[in-house]
């Protein structure tokens, strides 16, 4: 890039910045716009003019070719067909996505820009003036260089934390309607997430942090904050240590991070197959108890009263006789 001696003295005294010197900054191009339009102007003159060897189009052959698309009806068809596609509105779902992707596609653009000028920084690292054979003008501009890639990082640095975090919500709110497709039980998660986050302590007393974020930040290997954030079933996850951190405090206190996230996964299971086996009692028919009809006769008891047998114990040969003989 060129830089002014006057410019670059200015910004590495620092007293200006670079937007300042955008203008040095930027290679200047030749403005051509004086000869462009005279240029264009031309053009569209000899074009506009019929040669000798191309007939001119009357206004007869016009009509006739607006005729002849009237005729035809699948060409105007088709171009409805087109129109339409065109005006079709997007849902806001499709638009949605389209900007995740968007933002995604960014992202990689960001970090592939940031690995070339980190790498670029690195090479160059140290050089001194006499790397230059003293050119003190080549030795400035090295600098000058510098100064601007570093700064550059630390702006794309910004905007990649930014997407990081854009892309992180994203992926959450997809999470959360996965979960719950109800809108009520959207309202009321998000409700109880605000709730834990301004009012866990009252919340859980015993457990020692006034909020959510907080008591899972005080695990050190951070391991249930990873596991959850590539977790689909985070969401109920998340509700079910808020409901009982007393589960996510059992799983901090192992040592072993592999254990955690063993421990983790068995949980996540059986929340699933819990919710999955009360789904499926929900959906089974009701079956009504069946009423045996009132036939007047008076039904058997079944209750042995203190002064009948102990039909728990074997019966005798001569008790039995004796039973058989008063039937």
């Amino acid at each position: 890039m060129s830089w002014s001696k006057s410019d670059a003295e200015a910004y590495l005294a620092g007293t200006k910045s670079l937007d300042d010197l955008s203008s040095s900054i930027e290679p200047s191009q030749p403005d051509t716009s004086n000869d462009q339009p005279a240029a264009e102007d031309a053009a569209s003159t000899v074009s506009a003019q019929p040669t000798a060897d191309e007939p001119q189009t009357t206004s007869t052959e016009e009509n006739t070719a607006s005729s002849a698309t009237d005729d035809n009806p699948e060409k105007v068809e088709t171009e409805d067909k087109n129109k339409t596609k065109k005006s079709k509105a997007y849902t806001k779902e499709q638009k949605t996505q389209h900007a995740f992707a968007k933002e995604k596609s960014r992202r990689k653009a960001v970090e592939a820009e940031l690995a070339e000028l980190k790498e670029k920084l690195k090479k160059y690292e140290g050089l001194s003036l006499e790397h230059f054979k003293n050119d003190q003008e080549a030795y400035n501009d090295y600098k000058l260089d510098r100064r601007f890639d570093e700064e550059k990082v630390k702006r794309l640095e910004s905007e990649q934390a930014e997407l990081v975090n854009e892309e992180a919500a994203e992926t959450a709110r997809k999470r959360v309607e996965a979960c719950y497709p109800d809108e009520a039980e959207q309202a009321k998660y998000q409700n109880l997430i605000a709730r834990a986050e301004s009012d866990f302590e009252s919340m859980h007393p015993g457990i020692g942090a006034r909020s959510f974020s907080e008591f899972l930040l005080s695990e050190k290997d951070h391991a249930i904050i990873s596991y959850l954030q590539d977790s689909d079933n985070a969401p109920k996850l998340i509700r079910h240590f808020i409901h009982k951190p007393e589960v996510a405090q059992r799983i901090m206190s192992m040592n072993n991070q592999y254990n955690k996230f063993f421990e983790l996964k068995q949980l996540e299971n059986r929340m699933l197959m819990f919710e999955k086996m009360n789904k499926s009692k929900a959906e089974q028919p009701k079956v009504e108890k069946k009423v045996l009809p009132n036939t007047g006769k008076v039904a058997m008891s079944t209750t042995v009263n203190s002064g009948e047998r102990d039909w728990t114990k074997p019966i005798s040969r001569s008790e039995a006789e004796r039973m058989l003989r008063n039937k």
